[in-house]
């Protein structure tokens, strides 16, 4: 089955099953599970199921968060 992907944004690389992603590759039916990462935000993760004759999407990502609180102190002097 060909599986599409959701329009993601600059950056974010998508993993099914462990390997990189791309629109319009083909997977078997059954159960597989997915990743999305950005750099210098938290990954996305969930699993999915695909069936015969039946079109299907990878989930779209969610919201993305950072992976940090990045808070600039100013220097004393």
């Amino acid at each position: 089955m060909t599986v599409s992907l959701p329009s993601l944004d600059e950056g974010v690389t998508c993993r099914v099953d462990g390997k990189i992603f791309s629109s319009g590759q083909g997977l078997h039916p059954g159960h597989h599970t997915y990743l999305y990462e950005r750099p210098n935000y938290l990954s996305q993760s969930g699993e999915f199921d695909v069936k015969p004759g039946i079109e299907r999407s990878v989930p779209a990502p969610g919201e993305w968060k950072p992976d940090q609180i990045r808070v600039e102190v100013p220097k004393l002097d």
